[in-house]
């Protein structure tokens, strides 16, 4: 699909083809671990992962933002199949949106706390 820079951000990009009415949404993974005292933005990040080690990301505003922007691609694409992807972080988040919004979603290597996670049936989680 296209890249479709209405809906994607550093955090989020979204493929749209309007042929197929496909739309693949991939969340990206943590900012580099070394980065961890020289960019706060990557700081967040790790705080965050290891915090949804123990606990759920569900109610985080991080994952509350996610979740609003595809629902507002939802909305505006309502005969669209979506598909949501990502890596570690991303994967996490993708899985989890996946359960809450109905999506399909494919992981590689997801980081997500095992004893919140959910099975929903449409979720291919793949670990190397």
């Amino acid at each position: 699909g296209d890249y479709d820079p209405r809906f994607s951000n550093e955090d989020m990009g979204v493929f749209r083809n309007p042929k197929t009415k496909e739309i693949n949404i991939t969340m990206r993974g943590s900012r580099s671990l070394t980065k961890v005292f020289s960019n706060e933005t990557a700081k967040k990040d790790w705080i965050r992962n290891f915090r949804n080690m123990f606990l759920e990301e569900k109610g985080t505003p991080e994952y509350k933002n996610y979740a609003d922007r595809i629902k507002t691609i939802q909305e505006q694409f309502p005969d669209s199949k979506i598909k949501l992807s990502g890596f570690s972080k991303g994967g996490g988040l993708a899985i989890s949106l996946a359960e809450d919004l109905g999506l399909e979603s494919k992981t590689f290597n997801p980081h997500i706390n095992r004893n919140v996670y959910r099975n929903n049936g449409l979720s291919i989680i793949i670990i190397y």
